[in-house]
């Protein structure tokens, strides 16, 4: 029972967390962690875009297209200062989760 509760809380103040970012970050975050939990998690020396590159090598092609859309958005809010398509971001977000969840 603690283990169960323990895997509770961490996703609990995950959610938490995630929930006080900005929507892009936030949708990167999240593709972040699915990406980990499916055993591709990022080297923290990696970029957002180095780590798409290498996505290309292991992923399907319709899921690196996904992750190197979000990374490139994130890159350009993150860093350019531009504002991404919040919608259609979330939309690919969601294919990309049918697609990883499969």
């Amino acid at each position: 029972a603690s283990w169960l509760g323990w895997g509770q809380f961490h996703r609990w103040r995950r959610s938490r967390k995630l929930a006080k970012l900005p929507p892009i970050e936030r949708l990167y975050q999240q593709m972040l962690g699915i990406l980990t939990e499916a055993g591709y998690g990022k080297h923290p020396a990696q970029t957002p875009l180095e780590y798409a590159t290498a996505a290309r090598r292991v992923q399907p092609p319709p899921v690196a297209n996904i992750i190197e859309e979000i990374a490139c958005a994130y890159v350009d809010w993150r860093y350019g200062g531009k504002s991404a398509n919040i919608e259609s971001l979330r939309q690919r977000f969601r294919e990309f989760v049918k697609l990883v969840k499969k």
